[in-house]
């Protein structure tokens, strides 16, 4: 099961990612043109469970869950989350790093402030911490969907109730990556609800800087 789940949950340690944009598969896993470079990556699960699941930690903590379709044997989703320590801040998102990386500054990366499902990972955590997600269909890719979960840490949120106007994208840094299938993510997380932002469209995979 994803470690976000369909459901809000605590963030535990979160996960580091793996994925990387790639021309060919590497061990036989991708998910559109981005592959997985970690071949102790294998999902488990019974014979007839409609998905297969696998939850790896990597030497700095940080977290990768994996999900493949039984059937087909296509990864549907990838989420990598960081657990709060700067040795795991590194992303291999270009340009977006852990715990520095701002909701605006992803907004602006991806040219929209993107769309939310139903069930995607939103609100208040039981430690007083804020979690918003923003989703994006990744364009030239057919059909994978980029879910930025950002957090508001439990110090910031209260430093902010005694501010006139706060500002969330400025309090909301990078907290977990998300790749997935459109389909799984509407069946895991109840479907959208809507895209708020009129300048949204498809983004391209942000690009490192020279």
């Amino acid at each position: 099961m994803p470690l976000w789940g369909g459901r809000m949950k605590r963030i535990g340690g979160l996960i580091g990612l793996a994925f990387v944009a790639a021309t060919q598969p590497v061990h036989g896993q991708e998910l559109g043109p981005f592959s997985i470079g970690m071949s102790f990556v294998q999902p488990r699960g019974a014979p007839d469970q409609p998905y297969l699941n696998r939850a790896v930690t990597d030497e700095h903590g940080n977290h990768l869950a994996l999900t493949v379709d039984n059937k087909t044997g296509r990864v549907v989703y990838l989420e990598a989350d960081w657990n709060q320590k700067p040795e795991g801040a590194v992303s291999d998102v270009p340009g977006m790093t852990f715990g520095k990386t701002t909701l605006d500054e992803i907004r602006a990366a991806m040219g929209s402030n993107g769309f939310a499902y139903n069930g995607a990972p939103t609100g208040r955590t039981q430690d007083g911490a804020i979690v918003l997600s923003n989703a994006y269909e990744i364009d030239k890719t057919g059909g994978v969907v980029a879910v930025f979960v950002t957090r508001v840490s439990p110090e910031r949120a209260r430093a902010a109730q005694g501010q006139a106007d706060p500002k969330p994208g400025q309090l909301a840094l990078l907290d977990a990556v998300i790749l997935a299938d459109p389909a799984y993510l509407a069946q895991l997380w109840d479907g959208k609800f809507g895209r708020p932002d009129p300048t949204y469209k498809p983004a391209p995979w942000p690009k490192a800087k020279p």
